[in-house]
């Protein structure tokens, strides 16, 4: 296959400062396909939410398409200047698609983003298809995992992002793609928040836990139990981030109330989570986007893979030395095995400081920006 026009979109180019285009000139309209729930996490909608803030701050408008059950995160998006219209089907079905592509099509949409492990590919080639360049589609990517990608941009922002991935037979010869952190979809207050200065401890004794927007194993509530039964608190401060669409709340919240070295902040926003991760030395957390963000802050972190699409990025972030360390949680799985390994780690001044070292070459910080020049060009 002709890599030629491809290559041109792999990797991070400089930023060019375009504040604005003929494209942004005609306010042009944005369109995220993406769910929220317990089942499948907040994870996809949030990350498209850098994006949004993005688009609109080039001057764009923004709307979401979203299954009904999103809970309180779409108090969060509207707060953002961002419309939703309910999918009220059954999610990355035939239906869902023809809905997709109708109001795409009445609302004169200049790009449609999908991104979810749903939407299969009949669901791409179905709105492919039919768009037949009334719209621009990217597809939101995370392990090459699906057959084929029907599509004219694809982004996969993880570490271990790169044309390797991809098989000639998954894509087609125009498929353009960004891949890598330097096109990480970091939203605007991590971007521009100023950095913290990591003087990393003899011994980190200030912990951040955060296992993403739903937790549907109740991971955290597993951990926090651990913990106490190997340290009783000792020595110790954390700070837990229970996701909007976790159903466990009240029972961490039954936690907080007999350790009083628990603190626990429930849906937090941008700036309780840059405030949390200033404040920590060490974070536990789900192997998700909040990784993007961790090396962002230059946090420190051991890495949980709750889903099997996040391993790669545990394993690739542990392999980099981006990551001090990683653990596969499974059903089964004795919550202390992973304590005494965020123990271990946090004792170990020399692993933080070389992971805090790697984080802070990744250009994170401009990937939205790169993103959307590049679909300018």
């Amino acid at each position: 296959m002709d890599l030629s026009v491809r290559d041109r979109h792999v990797g991070c180019p400089k930023s060019k400062d375009l504040l604005f285009s003929m494209m942004f000139l005609s306010n042009p309209h944005l369109l995220i396909r993406a769910d929220a729930n317990p089942q499948i996490g907040t994870g996809h909608a949030m990350r498209c939410l850098a994006l949004a803030q993005a688009w609109i701050d080039r001057g764009g408008r923004v709307t979401y398409l979203m299954s009904p059950d999103g809970g309180p995160l779409g108090n969060r998006i509207i707060d953002e200047g961002v419309k939703i219209k309910n999918v009220a089907c059954e999610p990355g079905s035939r239906e869902d698609a023809a809905v997709t592509y109708q109001i795409c099509s009445e609302l004169k949409a200049k790009m449609l983003v999908i991104d979810g492990y749903h939407f299969l590919p009949e669901y791409q080639k179905y709105i492919y298809s039919q768009a037949t360049r009334s719209f621009d589609i990217m597809i939101i990517d995370d392990n090459a995992d699906r057959d084929s990608y029907y599509a004219d941009y694809l982004l996969n922002q993880n570490f271990h992002a790169s044309l390797d991935l991809y098989k000639e037979s998954q894509i087609n010869s125009s498929l353009k793609f960004f891949l890598g952190p330097g096109y990480c979809l970091l939203r605007r207050g991590f971007a521009t928040c100023d950095l913290p200065e990591r003087n990393s401890p003899h011994l980190a004794t200030r912990l951040l836990v955060s296992m993403g927007g739903s937790d549907p194993d109740n991971v955290t509530s597993n951990v926090l139990r651990a913990l106490k039964e190997r340290t009783g608190g000792s020595r110790m401060a954390v700070k837990v981030i229970v996701g909007s669409n976790n159903i466990y709340t009240d029972e961490i919240f039954e936690l907080a109330a007999e350790n009083i070295w628990l603190e626990i902040i429930v849906g937090a926003d941008d700036q309780q989570m840059i405030e949390a991760m200033t404040w920590a030395d060490f974070a536990l957390s789900a192997a998700g986007s909040t990784v993007l963000e961790l090396c962002q802050m230059r946090l420190p972190c051991l890495l949980v893979a709750i889903a099997e699409n996040q391993v790669q990025i545990a394993n690739y972030a542990v392999k980099t030395g981006i990551a001090c360390d990683a653990f596969y949680w499974k059903p089964g799985n004795k919550p202390v095995e992973l304590v005494d390994r965020l123990i271990h780690n946090m004792a170990d001044q020399g692993i933080r400081k070389d992971c805090i070292s790697r984080m802070e070459k990744l250009n994170t910080g401009m990937g939205c920006g790169n993103l959307i020049n590049d679909l300018m060009k």
